[in-house]
Protein backbone atom coordinates (compact mmCIF):
# COMPACT_ATOMS: atom_id res chain seq x y z
CA UNK A 1 0.00 0.00 0.00
CA UNK A 2 1.21 3.53 -1.06
CA UNK A 3 1.34 5.57 2.39
CA UNK A 4 1.00 8.49 0.57
CA UNK A 5 -2.89 7.35 0.18
CA UNK A 6 -3.30 7.37 4.00
CA UNK A 7 -5.93 9.34 5.90
CA UNK A 8 -3.24 9.71 8.24
CA UNK A 9 -0.83 11.53 6.32
CA UNK A 10 -4.12 13.63 5.39
CA UNK A 11 -4.74 14.95 8.51
CA UNK A 12 -1.32 15.40 10.17
CA UNK A 13 -0.33 17.71 6.39
CA UNK A 14 -3.67 19.54 7.02
CA UNK A 15 -2.69 20.15 10.36
CA UNK A 16 0.67 22.05 9.30
CA UNK A 17 -0.57 23.64 6.71
CA UNK A 18 -3.77 24.95 7.28
CA UNK A 19 -1.78 26.75 9.73
CA UNK A 20 1.00 27.71 7.41
CA UNK A 21 -1.99 29.67 5.14
CA UNK A 22 -4.13 31.27 8.24
CA UNK A 23 -2.84 34.59 7.81
CA UNK A 24 -0.99 37.16 5.85
CA UNK A 25 2.35 36.22 6.76
CA UNK A 26 3.40 32.77 4.62
CA UNK A 27 6.56 31.29 4.83
CA UNK A 28 8.99 31.06 2.75
CA UNK A 29 7.95 28.34 0.77
CA UNK A 30 4.92 30.17 -0.30
CA UNK A 31 6.89 33.33 -1.43
CA UNK A 32 9.49 31.38 -3.02
CA UNK A 33 7.01 29.78 -5.38
CA UNK A 34 5.41 33.09 -5.81
CA UNK A 35 8.56 34.82 -6.68
CA UNK A 36 8.95 31.59 -9.18
CA UNK A 37 5.43 32.02 -10.43
CA UNK A 38 5.46 35.55 -11.40
CA UNK A 39 8.61 35.11 -13.38
CA UNK A 40 6.60 33.36 -16.14
CA UNK A 41 4.40 35.67 -18.58
CA UNK A 42 1.87 33.69 -19.27
CA UNK A 43 0.39 32.33 -16.21
CA UNK A 44 -3.66 32.30 -16.48
CA UNK A 45 -4.05 28.63 -15.66
CA UNK A 46 -1.66 26.92 -12.68
CA UNK A 47 -2.13 22.70 -12.16
CA UNK A 48 -0.40 21.70 -8.89
CA UNK A 49 0.44 17.97 -9.47
CA UNK A 50 0.82 15.87 -6.32
CA UNK A 51 -1.07 18.87 -4.81
CA UNK A 52 -1.56 17.54 -0.70
CA UNK A 53 -3.67 19.53 1.17
CA UNK A 54 -3.45 22.36 -1.24
CA UNK A 55 -2.02 24.83 0.51
CA UNK A 56 -0.98 26.16 -2.57
CA UNK A 57 -4.33 26.72 -3.86
CA UNK A 58 -4.99 28.34 -0.97
CA UNK A 59 -1.77 30.95 -1.46
CA UNK A 60 -3.10 31.40 -5.37
CA UNK A 61 -6.64 32.42 -4.41
CA UNK A 62 -5.16 34.90 -1.55
CA UNK A 63 -2.19 36.37 -3.98
CA UNK A 64 -3.13 35.43 -7.23
CA UNK A 65 -6.61 35.37 -7.85
CA UNK A 66 -6.50 35.84 -11.31
CA UNK A 67 -4.96 32.48 -11.93
CA UNK A 68 -7.11 29.66 -12.35
CA UNK A 69 -5.93 26.59 -9.92
CA UNK A 70 -6.31 23.02 -10.88
CA UNK A 71 -4.54 20.19 -8.58
CA UNK A 72 -3.98 16.65 -8.36
CA UNK A 73 -2.88 13.78 -5.90
CA UNK A 74 -2.54 10.58 -5.55
CA UNK A 75 -5.03 10.66 -2.39
CA UNK A 76 -8.53 11.16 -2.27
CA UNK A 77 -8.06 12.34 1.39
CA UNK A 78 -5.52 14.72 -0.03
CA UNK A 79 -8.05 15.98 -1.74
CA UNK A 80 -10.80 16.74 0.08
CA UNK A 81 -8.78 18.99 2.04
CA UNK A 82 -7.46 20.54 -0.72
CA UNK A 83 -11.02 21.03 -1.30
CA UNK A 84 -11.33 23.00 2.04
CA UNK A 85 -8.09 25.05 1.84
CA UNK A 86 -8.27 26.15 -1.47
CA UNK A 87 -12.36 26.06 -2.23
CA UNK A 88 -12.23 28.51 -5.78
CA UNK A 89 -10.04 25.61 -7.53
CA UNK A 90 -11.44 24.76 -11.11
CA UNK A 91 -10.56 21.01 -10.86
CA UNK A 92 -9.43 18.84 -7.99
CA UNK A 93 -8.80 15.16 -9.43
CA UNK A 94 -7.18 11.44 -7.80
CA UNK A 95 -4.49 9.92 -9.73
CA UNK A 96 -1.28 8.85 -9.69
CA UNK A 97 1.51 11.31 -11.06
CA UNK A 98 2.49 9.31 -14.62
CA UNK A 99 -1.31 9.47 -14.95
CA UNK A 100 -2.14 12.97 -15.27
CA UNK A 101 -3.99 12.77 -18.81
CA UNK A 102 -5.12 16.78 -18.91
CA UNK A 103 -5.43 19.46 -21.11
CA UNK A 104 -2.12 21.04 -19.93
CA UNK A 105 -2.23 24.81 -18.24
CA UNK A 106 -0.11 27.46 -18.98
CA UNK A 107 1.87 26.35 -16.01
CA UNK A 108 2.36 23.27 -13.99
CA UNK A 109 3.83 22.87 -10.22
CA UNK A 110 5.39 20.36 -8.76
CA UNK A 111 6.02 20.79 -4.89
CA UNK A 112 7.91 18.09 -3.32
CA UNK A 113 6.05 15.63 -5.11
CA UNK A 114 8.33 14.42 -7.96
CA UNK A 115 10.90 13.15 -5.14
CA UNK A 116 8.51 10.62 -4.04
CA UNK A 117 7.58 9.30 -7.54
CA UNK A 118 8.57 5.65 -8.10
CA UNK A 119 11.17 7.29 -10.36
CA UNK A 120 11.83 10.84 -10.01
CA UNK A 121 13.78 11.29 -12.94
CA UNK A 122 11.43 9.85 -14.90
CA UNK A 123 8.72 11.68 -13.44
CA UNK A 124 10.82 15.41 -14.26
CA UNK A 125 10.88 13.90 -17.80
CA UNK A 126 7.57 12.86 -17.67
CA UNK A 127 6.46 16.96 -17.34
CA UNK A 128 9.62 17.73 -19.43
CA UNK A 129 8.00 15.67 -22.30
CA UNK A 130 4.24 16.47 -21.92
CA UNK A 131 3.51 19.75 -20.79
CA UNK A 132 4.01 22.08 -23.37
CA UNK A 133 3.76 25.09 -21.12
CA UNK A 134 5.85 26.69 -18.02
CA UNK A 135 7.10 24.38 -15.40
CA UNK A 136 7.70 25.09 -11.86
CA UNK A 137 9.62 22.69 -9.70
CA UNK A 138 9.58 23.83 -6.24
CA UNK A 139 11.38 22.22 -3.33
CA UNK A 140 13.53 20.39 -4.50
CA UNK A 141 16.03 19.52 -1.71
CA UNK A 142 19.27 19.61 -2.71
CA UNK A 143 22.72 17.51 -1.99
CA UNK A 144 26.55 18.56 -2.84
CA UNK A 145 26.78 14.98 -3.75
CA UNK A 146 25.47 13.04 -6.42
CA UNK A 147 21.75 13.04 -6.88
CA UNK A 148 20.35 9.61 -4.41
CA UNK A 149 17.71 8.99 -2.06
CA UNK A 150 17.31 9.18 1.16
CA UNK A 151 14.69 7.94 4.15
CA UNK A 152 13.04 11.00 5.42
CA UNK A 153 10.44 10.96 8.13
CA UNK A 154 7.11 12.17 6.41
CA UNK A 155 3.98 14.16 8.05
CA UNK A 156 2.98 11.01 10.00
CA UNK A 157 6.51 10.03 11.01
CA UNK A 158 6.80 6.90 8.55
CA UNK A 159 10.15 7.14 6.91
CA UNK A 160 10.01 6.87 2.84
CA UNK A 161 12.60 7.17 0.20
CA UNK A 162 12.69 10.81 -1.21
CA UNK A 163 15.39 12.16 -3.90
CA UNK A 164 17.77 14.63 -2.60
CA UNK A 165 19.00 16.41 -6.08
CA UNK A 166 22.57 17.82 -7.18
CA UNK A 167 21.91 21.07 -8.59
CA UNK A 168 24.50 20.72 -11.78
CA UNK A 169 22.83 16.99 -12.21
CA UNK A 170 18.89 18.33 -12.19
CA UNK A 171 19.61 21.67 -14.16
CA UNK A 172 21.61 19.62 -16.98
CA UNK A 173 18.40 17.64 -17.73
CA UNK A 174 16.14 20.75 -17.15
CA UNK A 175 18.52 22.53 -20.20
CA UNK A 176 18.51 19.34 -22.54
CA UNK A 177 14.63 20.10 -23.86
CA UNK A 178 13.89 23.75 -21.89
CA UNK A 179 14.84 27.06 -21.44
CA UNK A 180 15.97 27.58 -17.66
CA UNK A 181 14.91 30.54 -16.13
CA UNK A 182 14.14 31.62 -12.60
CA UNK A 183 16.41 29.91 -10.38
CA UNK A 184 16.25 29.97 -6.49
CA UNK A 185 18.31 28.53 -4.11
CA UNK A 186 17.33 29.27 -0.41
CA UNK A 187 16.90 27.81 2.84
CA UNK A 188 20.67 28.21 3.55
CA UNK A 189 21.12 26.86 0.42
CA UNK A 190 19.25 23.44 1.03
CA UNK A 191 16.25 23.91 -0.87
CA UNK A 192 16.24 25.02 -4.96
CA UNK A 193 13.59 26.05 -7.07
CA UNK A 194 13.59 26.45 -11.05
CA UNK A 195 11.24 27.84 -13.89
CA UNK A 196 11.50 26.08 -16.87
CA UNK A 197 9.98 27.24 -20.43
CA UNK A 198 10.05 25.73 -24.19
CA UNK A 199 12.76 26.63 -25.94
Amino acid sequence: MNKWTLKEFAEEQYAVVSKEVCGTSYPSVYREFGDALLSINNRETLLDIGCGVGGYGSYCNEMFPEISYSCTDISEHMIEFAKKLAPDGDSFGVCDFFDNDVTWPDVVLTSSAIEYTRDAWDAARFLLNNAPGAIIFHRLHLTHLSSHQVYEPTYYGARLPKMHWNKNEILDLLRLTRKVGHVSEWAGGQMLTVVVEPK
